[in-house]
């Protein structure tokens, strides 16, 4: 029996779609593991859409806003809180917190951050928030003006925008809040899976640095690309832009860094994960599956009115202004035709928008939003085509769950769409409603092609898109990497060494802790750990006014790391 922490972040088990439905996958069908859940939720009280099955043995959610303080989602007794508060002194601040937290803003600023240095600086962070109060450290005094004399300093070099006040408050509470998951314990298992290279997967990255757990992480879409996308045309201000996305880039880098296997579920994410430092022998494409059983042909009523169905949330990413005035122009040649879309609403001013636009073109009758549905297969099965308009997607679950319907596809060359077609259905460019319209139509006009494409579209689908193809790949992935994690064995010699050494630095001997890493380092010179026992040596070395000899260290670190990630 297999112990693997899953991590996920806005999804399962609190909100139904894509990710979702892949982690309830996971958790529901895979046999011999035992899921431990960690869970990065908006806030306290948003709902669990999903039942836990037996196989999760353990759940933790962690709220990013909606509480008052960070540890309310951590089962401590108050007694323990309360002794954190007391000892998080002025002095612990400035003494342990404060290198920290300048460490963790220089490599959110420098250009390229060293992802190596992120990681143990995260690492070392969840270590004091075992011991120390949240909130007391992040919000000191001191915090705030290490942090506000820094970003005034850098606008005046020009290295970065200026920023009033309202956007450095701004940026230290994003701070505040995304880092609250280092203040999770992090449970010991076998493997960790990220499902997206966010925050959420930092504690799987601890699990790495702390307990060479290897890691394996799912890309679903490009977590980085989105949120320049989001990002970017977002109305935040250019500082609040560039800090924003600089944070997210340093975080995603150092996770990339740290995952032992890195499986986007399609290879048009490669060349994302391949800028961002991903070796290619770490990466392994593993395609969403559905159930070819749920989803099954079902032939249409003979006197049905001919109707396209789109299955997606009515939000911008999915583009349902592309796909209505698409409708507007098929509906000139195919009066009859209905366009449906199932999907809850995710952007209520996007939903206004749509039907404002739904008005102006007179498709009060032809375009009909159908809200959630409980059943997809029963929304495949109610069209004669099925449309996707997305302007992003990684690898679309509603063209996998169309195809194994028998249903024939018309959607935009986004993402892995096309990886997933295969060449079966109509592939249009993005924002483009006559390419769309086009092709919607040629597939309407053509009974006989429909019932082709459909055919092909489903046999592509068993072949390579099955649910139980998905759960056999991610398993043999889990088999493999706690089998290779096993053959590491550390000497015992070398853990008391390194526990000796984090001891002897939390009194103040810094000589000792040295003389401590450099005995670590002498058992086991180019093992796994040797990287992060050199950076603390490294530190250590800082801290005594050594700088070359804290360079060479720092230098050994980064050579050996390169050595064992090739």
């Amino acid at each position: 029996m297999l112990d693997v922490l899953l991590t996920t972040e806005g999804t399962y088990p609190y909100t139904r779609g894509g990710v979702a439905t892949w982690a309830e996958t996971l958790v529901t069908r895979m046999q011999n593991v035992r899921f431990h859940l960690m869970a990065v939720v908006a806030n306290p009280f948003v709902p669990m859409r999903y039942r836990l099955p037996q196989s999760i043995a353990g759940m933790h959610s962690i709220p990013l806003w909606g509480t008052e303080e960070p540890t309310e989602h951590l089962d401590l007794p108050f007694s323990v809180i309360y002794d954190r508060k007391l000892r998080t002194t002025p002095q612990v601040v400035r003494g342990e917190f404060l290198p920290l937290f300048e460490r963790l803003l220089t490599q959110i600023w420098r250009p390229n951050p060293d992802s190596q240095v992120t990681a143990q600086t995260i690492l070392e962070l969840h270590r004091f928030f075992q011991n120390y109060d949240y909130l007391n450290a992040l919000k000191s005094e001191e915090v705030w003006s290490l942090y506000r004399t820094a970003a005034i300093r850098r606008a005046e070099l020009g290295l970065g925008p200026q920023a009033n006040i309202r956007d450095l408050l701004q940026g230290l509470g994003w701070l505040y809040r995304f880092f609250t998951v280092l203040t999770s314990p992090v449970p010991r298992v076998d493997v960790s899976h990220a499902s997206a290279a966010a925050f959420s997967a930092l504690p799987a990255l601890i699990a790495k640095l702390e307990h060479r757990t290897p890691m394996i992480l799912t890309e679903h879409g490009v977590y980085l690309r989105e949120q320049y996308l989001s990002i970017g045309n977002s109305n935040l201000t250019p500082y609040g832009k560039h800090f924003l996305l600089s944070l997210v880039s340093a975080v995603t880098r150092a996770i990339m860094l740290g995952a032992d296997q890195v499986s986007p579920v399609a290879a048009y994410n490669f060349r994302w994960e391949s800028r961002l430092g991903v070796p290619e022998k770490r990466l392994k494409v593993i395609y969403n599956g559905v159930d070819p059983v749920v989803f099954q042909p079902r032939p249409r009523p003979a006197d049905a009115p001919l109707t396209v169905v789109s299955v997606a949330r009515v939000d911008p990413i999915k583009d349902l202004e592309t796909l209505m005035r698409a409708a507007a122009i098929v509906r000139q040649s195919f009066p009859e035709v209905k366009f449906v879309v199932y999907g809850s609403i995710s952007v209520e001013t996007y939903y206004q928008q749509l039907l404002a636009i739904r008005t102006e073109l007179g498709l009060e009758e032809g375009f009909i939003f159908a809200g959630h549905v409980s059943s997809p297969a029963v929304a495949y099965q109610s069209g004669d085509v099925i449309a996707l308009s997305s302007i992003s997607e990684g690898f679309p679950y509603a063209v996998v769950e169309a195809m194994m319907s028998g249903r024939p596809v018309v959607a935009t060359d986004v993402g892995g769409t096309s990886e997933a077609m295969g060449g079966n259905g109509f592939l249009v460019q993005p924002r483009q409603p006559e390419q769309m319209a086009k092709a919607i139509m040629e597939l309407l006009a053509d009974p006989a092609l429909r019932r082709e494409i459909a055919d092909e579209a489903r046999a592509r689908a068993l072949s390579y898109f099955t649910v139980q193809r998905q759960v056999d790949l991610y398993y043999k992935s889990y088999e493999r990497l706690a089998k290779a994690s096993d053959t590491i064995d550390l000497p015992a010699q070398v853990e008391i060494h390194l526990q000796r050494a984090t001891a002897l630095a939390y009194i103040g001997d810094v000589a000792g802790a040295v003389a401590q890493l450099d005995e670590a380092l002498r058992l086991d010179p180019q093992g796994p750990t040797a990287p992060l026992v050199l950076l603390r040596l490294a530190e250590a070395h800082l801290e005594q006014g050594r700088l070359e000899e804290a360079w060479i260290a720092s230098e050994k670190a980064e050579a050996l790391y390169m050595l064992h990630a090739a």
